[in-house]
């Protein structure tokens, strides 16, 4: 009987190990999507769902999954200050990103229209995001806790947005 109890404990184990690790590191390379093009009215960039769906894909937002067992998604609302205009990105199957303000982001980034067309049309992406955000042209606000944000995949796209 103590060999039973050894032997479940360990299967259980096991397989709560193996569930986690996939769970973990589930996603696998972000296909890349075409830039969209920038248009601009009176020297600042019209922005669209296509641009803000770039900017999250950019992001890693793909990689975002709900909290197991609950129909917590991921979203992200972008603020651009020009003209106050906020756009939601919810993570679903694939990015649904809306033009609404809702009342429980996990993350909200603000940025400027023009500054959000200069990362969509930089040659170096990455580069560009660093150097806005240690400018002081992108703000991030963390709404949701360490361990939401955590089990939704947020660290895991860290890299991209961190000075």
């Amino acid at each position: 009987m103590k060999k039973i109890i050894i032997f479940s404990s360990i299967g259980i184990l096991l397989l709560i190990s193996i569930l986690f690790f996939t769970f973990m590191y589930s996603g696998g390379e972000i296909e890349a999507i075409p830039k969209p093009e920038v248009t601009y009215e009176n020297g600042t960039a019209l922005i669209t769902i296509d641009h803000i769906n770039y900017l999250i894909h950019y992001l890693g937002g793909e990689k975002l999954r709900k909290i197991p067992f609950t129909d917590n998604n991921p979203k992200i609302e972008i603020l651009l200050l020009q003209k106050q205009e906020y756009f939601t990105s919810e993570i679903k199957e694939g990015i649904q990103t809306t033009k609404t303000k809702i009342s429980n982001p996990d993350i909200q980034i603000r940025l400027d229209e023009n500054t959000l067309a200069d990362l969509i049309k930089s040659e170096k992406t990455q580069e560009a995001t660093t150097k806005a955000i240690e400018n002081d042209k992108i703000g991030i606000t963390l709404y949701s806790g360490s361990t939401e944000l955590f089990l939704k995949g947020y660290f895991k796209i860290y890299d991209k947005i961190k000075p």
